[in-house]
């Protein structure tokens, strides 16, 4: 209980939603802890994470169109969005460990692509990122020895994404302050 009161004190989201699009409220609730459901409630939070102003404006009725997402919709959009990012980063480190195997054999090439590691064997099959709709795949240039894959649905090289995905944010912002 400390702790819960600490956090919130220090300005904690009490609807966060988790990963498992799960909340404090839910969890206080599912290990049967009356206590800290009570505190977490006397401070807004709900079970689906839905802001208390946001929860009596859904249950209103009121259909303008333009509703802003709940906390629920939006943790599970960033946590999409996150799962892209890492996917397209692992997709990009397997293509530089591809053309560095494909440069063993054969030097530096002045052009290469996916498919040329897909035929060579390298790879069993292209990579794309989820972001490219129409099916567009990773291009591959080169700085000297360095391979430099760009990936079109992020419009980032590999160097780009790494810096990306390693300034994500563990544990999220809202227990950080």
């Amino acid at each position: 209980m400390a702790v819960a009161e600490l956090l919130i004190e220090k300005g904690a989201d009490v609807n966060y939603v988790n990963s498992f699009n799960r909340t404090a409220l839910f969890w206080a609730n599912k290990a049967n802890k009356p206590e800290m459901a009570a505190l977490l409630e006397s401070h807004g939070a709900t079970v689906d994470g839905a802001a208390a102003e946001n929860a009596a404006s859904d249950k209103s009725g009121d259909e303008g169109g333009g509703e802003e997402k709940s906390v629920a919709e939006k943790a599970s959009e960033r946590a999409a969005s996150v799962a892209r990012l890492r996917a397209c980063n692992s997709n990009m480190k397997t293509i530089e460990g591809a053309c560095e195997l494909y440069m063993m054999d054969n030097g530096v090439p002045t052009k290469l692509t996916i498919e040329d590691l897909v035929a060579k064997g390298i790879l069993k099959q292209a990579l794309v990122c989820q972001l490219n709709s129409d099916g567009s795949s990773y291009s591959i240039t080169f700085d000297g020895n360095t391979p430099v894959i760009r990936c079109p649905g992020h419009n980032m090289t590999n160097a780009e994404m790494t810096r990306a995905v390693a300034n994500l944010k563990d544990p999220p912002p809202a227990f950080q302050k």
